[in-house]
C-alpha cells in the first residue's frame, strides 16, 4: 500500500508540473519582452507599463504577471526575463501541448 501511494503521488506531481507549463502554441512569433527590454532586465513587482501588445490584448513582462491561475506573462517572459528555458516538446514525446 505504501509503495502504491508513493507511485500515485509522484505521478500526480509530474502531471502538475506539465500542466504548469504555459501553452503558447498558436500565438504569433515575438519578440514581446525581448523587443522592449534588455535580457534579464524586465520589471520587478507590478508595473502596468511593463507590457507588450499581443493579438488584441496586452501581455506583461513584470514579476506580477506570474500569479497562480492569473498568468498573463508574455510568451517570452520566462526565457527573456528570467533566463529559464521551457522544455522542448520532444522531451515529453511531443505531447506537451
Amino acid at each position: 500500500m505504501g509503495l502504491s501511494l508513493i507511485v500515485i503521488l509522484c505521478g500526480c506531481g509530474w502531471l502538475t508540473a506539465v500542466n504548469a507549463i504555459p501553452d503558447y502554441s498558436g500565438l504569433p512569433a515575438g519578440p514581446y519582452c525581448a523587443g522592449r527590454f534588455n535580457s534579464g532586465r524586465c520589471c520587478s513587482g507590478r508595473q502596468d507599463d511593463c507590457s507588450a501588445p499581443i493579438l488584441s490584448t496586452t501581455c506583461y513582462c513584470d514579476d506580477f504577471c506570474n500569479r497562480t491561475r492569473e498568468e498573463d506573462c508574455c510568451p517570452d517572459y520566462w526565457s527573456h526575463c528570467k533566463g529559464i528555458s521551457l522544455p522542448d516538446d520532444d522531451l515529453f514525446g511531443g505531447n506537451l501541448r
